[in-house]
């Protein structure tokens, strides 16, 4: 695996294309790749844009920061095909406010989106040794209920959660027959289905973030927060806080998950005015169908891949402790 260079003297690292790579729908990726260099010049000659050499951690899109003489310091971001990158910019358009990045301009054919650079731009999990985990979930709660809004009638590019689900129903279906080389029990995954059954037809249809956890706030320069990165869904909104109970675990508290996801889960409850048994049942499903992905896109040499659903499967027990404790098994 090569780099790759862009204008400006930025390189996307070897180990940043590898990582691309890997993606389960990486058929595309290879010849995206070739056609990047250019992608990049042509958004950056139409906004008049000078790439920072800075390049942010990578996932499976390449974010790019630079400075445009036309809107200031902003943030491009280009991804392949098939990685459900309309939904994110439907999902970004859809909550346009004061407590969301400004989206500039955007691209659905080419998958691209110019967005402000929120600045200073440090992420709220980066203030654990200033803000506690009762202040983080305050911030993240009224986030949350600043995005929330009913879905259109068109929605577009949005994601229906059951589109979401199809991989965990798909799990529970292999398990029912008979598949049995995954770490993870069958009652688990049943129990995940079943809620997320209840999810869809709760008749609760509101646009969601899909995403928001503590690396998806940033600090603004006035001191308040923006959200970055929707994942565009529509659906149940108790699936919405799923992503936080899973992230930010503080530093000053170490061991002790259990306590932390229960009072999480009271301080949701009494912010969002939302019953205990939603924000669990919520938040199993996303536990449950993270690990269902993990089963999809792993293999047996995947070994990073691995430690990390061990990871999950270990928050999923402390989840699954709490479910059974509320009679939501039942």
């Amino acid at each position: 695996m090569t780099p790759i260079a862009l204008r400006d003297g930025v390189v996307i690292p070897a180990a940043a294309v590898a990582h691309m790579l890997s993606h389960a729908d990486s058929r595309y990726i290879p010849a995206w790749f070739e056609t990047l260099p250019a992608m990049v010049d042509r958004w950056c000659e139409r906004w008049a844009i000078t790439l920072h050499p800075d390049i942010p951690s990578l996932s499976y899109t390449v974010v790019l920061f630079g400075r445009s003489a036309m809107e200031g310091e902003v943030v491009l971001k280009l991804a392949p095909a098939g990685m459900e990158f309309s939904s994110e910019i439907a999902g970004l358009a859809a909550f346009q406010g004061p407590d969301v990045v400004r989206l500039i301009h955007d691209d659905p054919d080419e998958a691209g989106m110019l967005m402000e650079r929120v600045v200073p731009g440090t992420p709220l999990r980066a203030f654990d040794d200033r803000i506690d985990d009762a202040t983080a979930t305050a911030i993240g709660a009224a986030m949350l209920k600043r995005l929330w809004r009913p879905a259109p009638a068109d929605p577009g590019d949005l994601i229906p959660l059951e589109r979401w689900f199809r991989d965990l129903f798909r799990l529970r279906d292999q398990l029912r027959d008979g598949r049995d080389d995954l770490p993870v029990s069958r009652d688990a995954v049943e129990r995940g289905a079943r809620l997320a059954e209840g999810l869809l037809a709760s008749g609760d249809t509101s646009v969601l973030h899909g995403d928001l956890h503590h690396g998806n706030i940033l600090e603004r320069a006035d001191g308040g927060w923006t959200v970055i990165d929707p994942k565009g869904l529509i659906g149940d909104r108790a699936y919405d806080i799923g992503t936080w109970m899973l992230n930010g675990w503080p530093a000053s508290e170490p061991g002790d998950h259990a306590s932390i996801l229960h009072r999480r889960i009271d301080d949701f409850a009494r912010d969002l005015g939302m019953p205990r048994e939603r924000i669990i049942g919520g938040a199993l499903v996303h536990v449950v169908l993270v690990i269902a992905w993990a089963c999809v896109d792993t293999t047996p040499d995947d070994r990073a891949h691995d430690a990390w659903l061990g990871g999950t499967l270990r928050a999923h027990a402390i989840l699954d402790a709490m479910a059974m404790a509320s009679g939501l098994e039942r």
